[in-house]
Order: structure tokens, then C-alpha cells, then sequence
């Protein structure tokens, strides 16, 4: 493979992660707007499981807004050109 060709794909492989980043902001800035109109915590995680396909830790939930806030899974394991379903 080429020089041309290597950097071509790492370009491609940037590009799809970049969509891929912005789709994730989209989504976290409109459960964030959903949770400080009143949404329901336990309404945004559904949403969020069901937007990212993996399982959110609760743990923030059963303990208030005291404790840091849970982290988001990594989905580099399940293979990071998949889009979020939203």
C-alpha cells in the first residue's frame, strides 16, 4: 500500500469517526436539555441505552447529583464504526 493510499484511509477512518463524535453531541446536548427542562434521570438513561446501545451504570441515579457523574461505556470493544440508533 502507498504512502497516497495509507493517508487517504486514515482519512476516511478520521471522517466516519468524526460523524460518528457528532452524532454522540447531538444526542448527550439534547438529553442534557431534556434533563433541565424536567425530564425524569431514569427517562434520559433509557434514552441514552437506547441511543448508544450499551448499558449505563445507574449508580448516579440511586445516589443523587452528589456523586460524579457515570461514564459512558467505550465502544471501541463492539467496533467504532457503528453509528448510534437514534
Amino acid at each position: 500500500m502507498t504512502l497516497l493510499e495509507q493517508l487517504e484511509r486514515e482519512l476516511n477512518r478520521v471522517s466516519e469517526q468524526l460523524k460518528r463524535l457528532t452524532r454522540e453531541r447531538q444526542i448527550l446536548t439534547e438529553q442534557i436539555t431534556r434533563l433541565r427542562t424536567g425530564a425524569p434521570p431514569e427517562v434520559v438513561c433509557a434514552a441514552l441505552q437506547v441511543a448508544f446501545g450499551v448499558p449505563l451504570d445507574l449508580h448516579i441515579l440511586s445516589h443523587g447529583d452528589n456523586q460524579a457523574p457515570a461514564e459512558l461505556p467505550s465502544r471501541r470493544d463492539e467496533g467504532a464504526e457503528r453509528s448510534p440508533r437514534w
